[in-house]
């Protein structure tokens, strides 16, 4: 997936349902930098996904955010 010229790999995905129509997801999608992997998790239910980023090296949140 490219987002804003930045190539995401998805490296793991599910989308299920557990009794409702709203359904759960659990993805992974990273991408690599110059200086960093970044990783993107994206959780829970789709109509209220909760977003992880963490980078390798570790970076603060928001300089996590400016690699995207």
């Amino acid at each position: 997936l490219t987002i804003l010229a930045k190539r995401l790999t998805f490296t793991e995905g599910t989308v299920g349902f557990s009794g409702s129509l709203v359904p759960y997801l659990n993805l992974t999608a990273t991408s690599t930098t110059s200086s960093a992997t970044v990783t993107i998790v994206v959780s829970g239910e789709a109509t209220n996904p909760k977003f992880n980023f963490s980078s390798v090296p570790a970076l603060p949140e928001d300089e996590v955010l400016a690699q995207l």
